[in-house]
């Protein structure tokens, strides 16, 4: 047979990269989980754990405090008066010297920096949250709202005021594609897609910040803050105002039970918790449904924020963001290979929030065909969308299996209860042929691996899952040694997510195209947390490109491992489906038209070969 598994190790140096997050495993114990922190009026700052119970600290300030942010373990305060306080833990407060007397209306925290706006343009930058740089916007415009999306900074304020910079330093002014002069309180980013919010119910979105599109909001009413989470854009304002959309296009009024006005709003802890005037707070799970909650205060709150503050107590296991001194590729086949370097994305929160096992149950197993266990991840803590995946095994050394497919998989909660079904998935597995021009990659060959994968788009499932039950697995042999070979050889990192830009050479003399290619984010276990599709592409003979991912990456966690698989045929093939064809909405309703497409179009060859 010209094409069997092969098993080899090439090594490259690289320089190693570090930053200080860990994830747990079951070894470690857990001291706390996340931490709602809500800031406002006099120095008041309240902490929760759940968004029900709050718990008043000490700020050691009666400045008004207006914005803030966790990153690098640290809780990140700003207000009045240039005020900056720290905490490690939500109880303790420091003050730190900010460098300016300006009221600093914002805090964020992305790509490995925490940045503060405010007043007369100020903007300051920190690494740690303690010592903190000045840099000039170009403005005198007061800013008031700061975000980091698409390698891309943003900040709005006054008079419509809109400005774009790539590093934190060198900003572009935009404020002439907002189309407006009303004051703006807020701009977010999430679902990739940036959304300022402001006063007359003005609401602007931008997947680049550069460019910008009015929406309808529905409300006239002064909008103060917004956030994403659970796949919703939710925004907040005077008189109760609670605006959600699905999309940042098309909004829809809550009722939130109180005409005090809402200033501030989050997401975390598979809760949403907006804060207001007079020690307002409200929580919901889906946006819709609010509670009101006590707060033990009067004092009014302009922001709220969750931190991920997932802390181990031992070392056992660390999946930190830190690249191997050396890159490898190993468990080469004629389409796939694992792949070891840079640390692949951002590193602000543990993979613990990130990723999950679940139980798995197979109702009717295979003589040969055995699952391992399922996992199922998320590309943000915000997102409750998930992206499963089942390690599958070929337990025979002998004979192969193709087209491996496991039949109607259920998803369960704890109670058993059914939260939604997917009829079916196909393996990502090695190549064979079924014809003279016919290719598949959904084959172990003997004692091979694979994985089944899926996506999810259900409220809370990721929250609410814990057991997967499929019902059986159906697969065909005979198939032939697939001429095509194209390997995953190497690859390198850039972006805010540390996109992996994946080297692949055609060894051989046929031109190939790759299609619904994929890989699979291995944690320090091996253990599958995520996956993400890779772009379409033709690949000429006998030589190498780089390929990249399909849709914008985004992960918040850190792995150094993938395997990578390529779906591969021959570049004049007419079976394989254009998957651009059809596939709209966002980016995880894309990726699931993908999937079914990919599901479709092999389920169609296997009824034909039948």
């Amino acid at each position: 047979m010209r094409h069997i598994l092969i098993i080899f190790s090439l090594l490259f140096s690289f320089t190693v990269i570090s930053c200080a997050k860990k994830s747990d495993d079951s070894s470690s114990s857990t001291t706390s989980s996340g931490l709602f922190v809500a800031v406002g009026d006099n120095g008041k700052i309240l902490t929760s754990s759940d968004g029900t119970t709050w718990t008043s600290r000490t700020s050691g300030t009666t400045e008004y405090l207006r914005g803030g942010a966790y990153g690098n373990s640290t809780l990140v305060v700003v207000g009045a008066s240039g005020t900056i306080l720290t905490s490690s833990d939500g109880t303790t407060w420091t003050s730190r010297t900010s460098g300016t007397s300006n009221f600093l209306g914002n805090v964020t925290y992305r790509n490995s920096t925490f940045m503060a706006v405010g007043n007369s343009g100020t903007i300051l930058t920190s690494s740690d949250g303690t010592t903190w740089t000045s840099k000039t916007s170009g403005t005198s415009k007061d800013l008031w709202g700061v975000t980091y999306g698409n390698s891309t900074w943003v900040t709005n304020g006054d008079n419509g005021s809109i400005f774009t910079s790539s590093d934190g330093t060198s900003w572009d002014n935009r404020t002439s594609a907002s189309g407006t002069t009303v004051e703006f309180n807020e701009v977010i980013y999430g679902n990739s897609t940036f959304v300022a919010f402001g006063y007359s119910g003005t609401i602007l979105t931008s997947t680049d910040g550069t460019t910008w599109t009015s929406r309808t909001s529905g409300t006239s009413n002064v909008l103060d803050g917004g956030t994403y989470g659970n796949s919703t854009f939710v925004a907040v304002g005077v008189s109760g105002t609670i605006l959600t959309s699905s999309d940042s296009t098309t909004w829809t009024s809550r009722t939130s039970g109180t005409s005090n006005k809402l200033r501030g709003i989050t997401y975390g802890n598979s809760t949403f918790v907006a804060v207001g005037v007079s020690g307002t707070i409200l929580t919901s799970s889906d946006a819709t449904t609010w509670t009101s909650r006590t707060s033990g205060t009067s004092e009014g709150f302009r922001r709220v924020f969750y931190s991920d503050v997932s802390k181990s107590t031992d070392n056992t296991t660390s999946d930190s963001c830190t690249s191997s001194s050396s890159s490898s590729v190993s468990s080469i086949t004629n389409n796939g290979s694992v792949l070891t370097g840079n640390n692949i994305g951002s590193c602000e929160t543990s993979n613990s929030q990130l990723s999950k096992s679940v139980t798995l149950t197979l109702q009717t197993p295979h003589s040969e065909i055995s699952l391992g266990t399922p996992y199922v991840g998320r590309v943000l803590s915000s997102s409750e969308t998930i992206y499963w995946s089942i390690p599958v095994n070929n337990t025979s050394s002998i004979n192969s299996h193709c087209f491996i497919k496991l039949n109607t998989i259920s998803f369960y909660d704890s109670s058993n209860t059914l939260l939604t079904v997917n009829s079916g998935s196909y393996l990502n597995g090695s190549m064979k042929k079924y014809s003279s021009s016919g290719y598949t990659d959904t084959c172990l060959l003997p004692n091979g691996n694979g994985y089944v994968k899926g996506i999810e788009i259900i409220s809370n499932i990721y929250t609410n899952v814990s057991k997967i039950v499929v019902g059986n697995i159906t697969t065909t042999s005979g198939l032939s040694d697939s001429d095509l070979s194209v390997i995953p050889q190497s690859y390198q990192t850039s972006g805010t997510y540390n996109d992996p830009l994946i080297k692949v050479t055609n060894q051989t003399s046929i031109k190939t195209k790759l299609r619904f290619s994929v890989i699979y984010l291995l944690d320090s276990n091996n253990n599958p947390i995520r996956w993400s599709s890779l772009s379409d592409v033709d690949i000429e003979s006998n030589s190498s490109l780089d390929l990249n991912s399909f849709t914008s990456f985004i992960f918040d966690g850190s792995v150094s491992k993938i395997h990578v698989f390529l779906g591969l045929d021959v570049y004049s093939s007419s079976r394989t489906i254009n998957r651009n064809e059809s596939c709209t909405g966002t980016r995880d309703e894309k990726i699931s038209c993908y999937e079914d497409k990919r599901n479709n179009n092999i389920e169609q060859i296997r009824m034909e070969l039948n």
